[in-house]
């Protein structure tokens, strides 16, 4: 048994057949294994592609897919979680932005204590040199 490709007149396959042993195989038939093309045609001892560019866009247009219940529910799981990383996110952001506006100030505390400090040492010292001049 062996299989040929049933053929039109203008090279556009039609059908499988099956021969079987001694069977000759018709004219409208060829051997050659058709690769895979969405309109194969056969011309000049080989298949190529007979689609037109227009029905080759038509085939590659994704097609819009029926999800099932199920399917749909797993989407918006899917998509609420993607949504609440998305806010945790944003919620971790703002609490680093606190944070370092945190720190700024923090610093900006120690700087004026530490300056704070500098002026007293400074008064204490205008105070016993004073009191040295009034001895």
């Amino acid at each position: 048994m062996r299989v040929v490709f049933r053929i039109d007149e203008n090279g556009f396959f039609k059908e499988s057949v099956l021969l079987y042993e001694g069977q000759e195989m018709p004219d409208d038939c060829v051997e050659e294994e058709i690769p895979s093309l969405l309109k194969a045609r056969y011309m000049d001892g080989e298949w190529v592609e007979g689609a037109s560019k227009e029905e080759l866009e038509e085939h590659n247009k994704e097609k819009e897919v029926q999800l099932s219940p199920l399917e749909l529910l797993g989407q918006q799981v899917t998509e609420q979680e993607i949504s609440d990383i998305e806010q945790w996110h944003n919620v971790t952001e703002l609490e680093l932005q606190a944070m370092e506006q945190g720190q700024q100030i923090t610093d900006m505390q120690i700087e004026q204590m530490i300056q704070g400090q500098a002026q007293t040492e400074q008064d204490l010292r205008l105070l016993e040199l004073e009191a040295k001049l009034n001895v």
